[in-house]
């Protein structure tokens, strides 16, 4: 057995405890308690990183794939704990056949899971705009023998053309075309586009699910595909909830969920299990005070 499995598996429900024991008996209200929390989440991320994280490009074994994770790689690909409860539900709502959009697909971990559950008639559309990043999505899929993914070096919004791409303090994982307090003063170039521009060159395939996962861009990710959420009926949209980032994109928390609502959508919270629950924005956004962040689940409500 894994000796750093083992330490993982112990620390991970250990490093929650504390927050959630101050959160259920109402300490939030007292002034001191959220930079007391602020410190216990940088002191997590500290061990994360220094800890269980490697400073080197490795390959290893990833929901059953062959995977190239890069510099300080978030441990929770190499123990399978990398967002729990939206991987079961990704990979129970991906079935053969399915057309799949992985918008922000960094290294590819999405991206395999639908690769896989799409099968050889499905398609996946992979869009990861940091050319490192890109090169290991790429090496990802080639290592896997998926033939039915299209790896796309473009970032996603509501308009095409060229963009900055503010790179992350911390990782390839935390860049954005927003400068945030988790992005660097530098920026490289990169090509942008909409959704609805590149299915139309790609002849308006159907589409059937889209994660997004870009750093609070995903407003303009969206609006840059209202033609295909207002066309398709059955489609489903996994979608970062980020409050902080979103503020710094230019949209707020509440003006994000009403637009999802005002196009039609259910709009739910995906649990640590991969359960949905309603969506209350205020007790949400009470949760999630500081750099918290979830992801909604939406579909068009029949």
């Amino acid at each position: 057995m894994d000796v750093r499995l083992l330490l993982w598996r112990a620390y991970r429900p250990a490093s929650g405890l504390l927050a959630d024991m101050v959160s259920s008996t109402g300490l939030t209200k007292l002034p001191i308690v959220w930079p007391a929390l602020k410190a216990i989440g940088a002191m997590e991320y500290a061990v994360r990183r220094f800890v269980f994280a490697s400073p080197e490009e490795r390959l290893a074994t990833v929901q059953g794939h062959r995977m190239y994770l890069g510099a300080y790689a978030d441990a929770g690909f190499l123990y399978d704990t990398y967002e729990p409860g939206t991987t079961k539900l990704f990979q129970r709502l991906v079935g053969p056949g399915m057309t799949v959009m992985d918008v922000g697909a960094h290294w590819g971990y999405f991206t395999l899971l639908a690769a896989r559950g799409v099968g050889e008639g499905g398609r996946v559309y992979a869009f990861e705009p940091h050319p490192d990043n890109w090169a290991l999505l790429v090496k990802n899929v080639q290592t896997n023998g998926y033939s039915n993914v299209v790896a796309v070096q473009k970032a996603v919004a509501d308009r095409a053309g060229q963009v900055p791409l503010f790179l992350g303090k911390s990782d390839a994982g935390c860049n954005s075309l927003y400068r945030n307090p988790l992005t660097r003063e530098e920026s490289i170039p990169v090509e942008v586009t909409t959704l609805d521009a590149f299915l139309e060159r790609e002849g308006g395939p159907r589409v059937d699910l889209i994660k997004i996962d870009i750093e609070g861009g995903e407003p303009a990710a969206l609006e840059g595909a209202r033609g295909l959420v207002q066309r398709s009926g059955n489609l489903g949209l996994i979608v970062e909830f980020h409050p902080r980032l979103l503020g710094t994109a230019g949209t707020t928390p509440e003006e994000f969920v009403d637009r999802l609502l005002g196009w039609g959508l259910r709009v739910q919270v995906i649990d640590g299990e991969g359960g949905l629950t309603p969506l209350h924005l205020p007790t949400l956004l009470r949760e999630l005070k500081g750099f918290g962040y979830v992801n909604l689940f939406c579909e068009a409500i029949s």
